[in-house]
């Protein structure tokens, strides 16, 4: 089973949930949403349900985050197969509202993100996303993470930076 978050890459405090399974699984899986010390369900529904011809069953849900909320969010599937093994996944972002005159910074799975002041408007928010994937490009070359910056489309007044542990 695998879970994935899909932010809108407009407005980052809306997230589409995807629960990707390979197997057969004894019901709906269970999709826990924590920000904030809360808790809640994410609603999902089944919008894929093909295991014998495309080999996959897909259940989606949809977030939405207040605006002006800053923290760690953080998603947690689990199910159980149709024989009774538990299944689970987890996912993460880092999300920060722009404030007048502060500095932002995002530090998510080993990846941070500084931008100075004033280098977005102020009340924009910002999402950092980590995926870790050990890939071969070639044989020099090895994707190890990918890293994603919503809103897309945005243009930096002032430049930022972004960094990584290991380099």
């Amino acid at each position: 089973m695998d879970l994935q978050v899909v932010p809108n890459p407009l407005v980052a405090t809306f997230m589409d949930v995807f629960v990707v399974s390979r197997r057969e699984l004894a019901g709906t899986p269970n999709v826990i949403r924590s920000f904030a010390s809360t808790n809640s369900t994410v609603a999902v529904r089944q919008s894929e349900d093909d295991l014998d011809g495309r080999g996959v069953l897909i259940w989606t849900g949809r977030v939405q985050l207040e605006s002006g909320v800053s923290g760690l969010v953080r998603f947690e599937a689990q199910a159980f197969t149709a024989l009774g093994t538990d299944v689970r996944d987890t996912a993460s972002v880092e999300i920060a509202a722009v404030a007048a005159g502060k500095r932002v910074v995002l530090a998510h799975e080993g990846v941070r993100l500084d931008m100075p002041p004033e280098a977005l408007g102020a009340g924009t928010t910002v999402l950092l996303q980590v995926e870790e994937r050990v890939e071969e490009i070639s044989p020099e070359l090895e994707l190890r993470r990918i890293v994603d910056v919503y809103p897309a489309g945005q243009r930096l007044t002032r430049p930022g930076r972004l960094a990584w542990e290991g380099v």
